[in-house]
């Protein structure tokens, strides 16, 4: 997916020249078999209220939920802000 290499562009390139960061990110399709240690950003139809943003599951991994819609790629924003956060403050401790 297109998107997904722009975004792993933001977090090779430019994340770097701010944050001592250095990840890949990746379109991976099946949102079931995401593979341990991955942090993955889903794209959802809609959320509960309070559920977007990043989350930890059971074994303290960082993921994050965003509303997609297909007819505008406005969601890539909440994406780009959404993977950043996770990298740069993934437990949501800092300021």
């Amino acid at each position: 997916m297109a998107h997904a290499a722009t975004i792993n562009t933001q977090v090779s390139r430019d994340l770097p020249q701010y944050w001592p960061i250095s990840t890949t990110v990746a379109y991976l399709p099946n949102p079931k078999a995401v593979p341990q240690g991955c942090w993955p950003v889903f794209l959802v139809d809609k959320l509960a209220p309070g559920e977007g943003g990043v989350h930890m599951t059971k074994h303290n991994q960082p993921y994050a939920k965003v509303i997609a819609t297909p007819a505008n790629d406005d969601w890539t924003i909440d994406v780009s802000h959404e993977t950043i956060e996770m990298l740069v403050d993934p437990y949501g401790n800092k300021l």
